[in-house]
């Protein structure tokens, strides 16, 4: 099975790919960020071995706007809801997911809570002071899943990249507490039924 992390944005959108190894690990195969064009266009070519395989996706996750106050203007909200908008009809439109596909929308707050960042001698959630902060530790995270550091042509750090990793990362927890819930549901339903 595949997990998918996006990151959207206007000038460059974060990708990652999961593949399931194991019930309990999934391997990162594929992490990049650029145009959300070429972005989709690699998440394409990057599942065509696994779509001859008959390997399906089972958790696409991307980031939800969050206009949070003095964030963004109106033009900015709009162009980047367009972009988000756009991604996932597309991944849609090239069967990279279908019905069976758990879709997430989380906003920022939600993934972060999810990946945990070891701390001196205690281990924290990543609760960041500002977004500079956020991103150093979501780069820092995102280079330990990876194993690779997370730098641009430039020199740069590959946010956008790191903070798909992350998402990704993020939605398998989630989708796991959600699994988990539902398997718990389901078989309370048996018992009352019964």
């Amino acid at each position: 099975m595949i997990t998918i992390g996006v990151d959207p944005g206007t000038s460059s959108t974060g990708i990652a790919i999961f593949e399931e190894r194991t019930a309990n690990y999934d391997e990162l195969i594929f992490s990049s960020q650029g145009k959300p064009e070429e972005m989709l266009d690699e998440v394409k070519r990057a599942l065509i071995p696994y779509r001859r395989r008959g390997v399906q996706t089972k958790i696409v996750a991307v980031e939800n706007l969050y206009p949070g106050p003095g964030k963004a203007g109106p033009k900015s909200i709009y162009t980047l809801g367009c972009t988000t908008g756009y991604i996932v009809g597309r991944l849609k439109a090239m069967q990279a997911y279908d019905e069976d596909t758990w879709l997430w929308r989380p906003y920022p707050v939600t993934w972060r809570k999810h990946i945990i960042i070891p701390m001196g001698a205690k281990e924290t959630t990543m609760n960041a002071k500002n977004r500079e902060q956020a991103a150093d530790m979501a780069i820092q995270f995102a280079q330990a899943v990876a194993r690779d550091a997370m730098l641009g042509p430039r020199g740069g750090p590959q946010i956008d990249r790191a903070m798909a990793i992350c998402i990704g990362v993020s939605a398998q927890i989630e989708h796991t507490k959600c699994k988990a819930k539902t398997t718990g549901v389901e078989s309370w339903m048996k018992i009352l039924d019964g």
